[in-house]
């Protein structure tokens, strides 16, 4: 009698045991590897325009990626789902705590799609996630596969002149320079030697870009001289300036608020109209920074 009584006992502790083991090799945090991580200090990094793929391996589980975005480009980041039935995005900003932007379904088919322009550049952090169901009294959230992609609105390229007059673009009379306004926020600036007694034309010539403004500023970069909406060709603009001190003067080209596109900025002397005056058109406009210092 003890033994059948002591094995039936031995018997209940290795089914218990048999069962203990099944569940935790049987669960899916065991079975599924996490392909990305679930904390923003292991991100995997996304590049523009290449999709990544993922999973949602659990019920809870999250992927943290992260990008490193330029100031005033505009980013659509969204899914593609693959098994996963619905997802969820969290936009994060550079201390990957503060949340910046969200999106459940915006994208087709339950998918999420987020427009967000950046303010300031540096490394930010997305998390994506599956939305939640509830059964019975339970709350789960949907598992499956899904790729995320992130593409650039607008021109998405390098700045082609200086946001600052520490970076302008330096200049020398006649000809014209190409120049892009690449976003809504972007600002061109350039510099020329300026001399005493000369008169100067300097005009701003629209291609794609809607409309300029031209500013033009003193030798310390900040003091106004003047400053022009439309007195040029078209919707362009154009300022004429008698310079009365030998200097490194600065000019500043805009678009009208969120316009972007091409135009070409000329600088050239001013002339009376009989053609007599000392100033001569000689040399063309190139990108001499050398032109920058004081």
């Amino acid at each position: 009698m003890k033994i059948a009584q002591r094995n039936i006992k031995y018997t209940l502790i290795n089914s218990l045991m048999i069962s203990f083991i099944c569940v935790i090799l049987l669960s899916p945090s065991f079975l599924f590897a996490d392909d990305h991580s679930d904390t923003f200090s292991g991100a995997t990094t996304v590049t523009v325009g290449i999709p990544v793929g993922g999973n949602i391996e659990t019920s809870g589980d999250v992927d943290f990626f992260k990008i490193d975005a330029n100031e005033g480009w505009t980013y659509t980041i969204e899914t593609q789902l693959g098994t996963l039935s619905d997802s969820e995005i969290y936009l994060y900003d550079t201390d990957g705590i503060t949340q910046i932007g969200f999106d459940s379904d915006s994208g087709d088919n339950y998918s999420s799609k987020l427009i967000w322009t950046c303010e300031t550049t540096g490394t930010y952090y997305i998390k994506v996630t599956a939305d939640w169901y509830t059964y019975w009294w339970w709350d789960f959230s949907y598992t499956g596969t899904y790729s995320l992609t992130i593409s650039c609105s607008g021109d998405c390229i390098e700045d082609d002149h200086g946001d600052a007059s520490s970076d302008a673009t330096g200049v020398v009379v006649g000809g014209s320079i190409a120049g892009v306004i690449d976003t809504s926020f972007d600002e061109d600036w350039f510099s020329f030697s300026g001399a005493s007694g000369s008169t100067y034309e300097i005009n701003v010539l629209i291609t794609t870009l809607s409309s300029s403004y031209l500013y033009l500023y003193n030798t310390d970069a900040s003091t106004l001289i003047d400053a022009d909406d439309n007195s040029g060709e078209g919707s362009g603009s154009k300022i004429i300036w008698e310079c009365n001190s030998n200097g490194t003067y600065y000019i500043r080209v805009l678009g009208e608020p969120n316009a972007t596109g091409d135009y070409s900025l000329s600088l050239s002397y001013k002339t009376d109209d009989s053609g007599d005056g000392d100033n001569s058109d000689t040399t063309a406009v190139s990108n001499d920074n050398s032109d920058n210092s004081d």
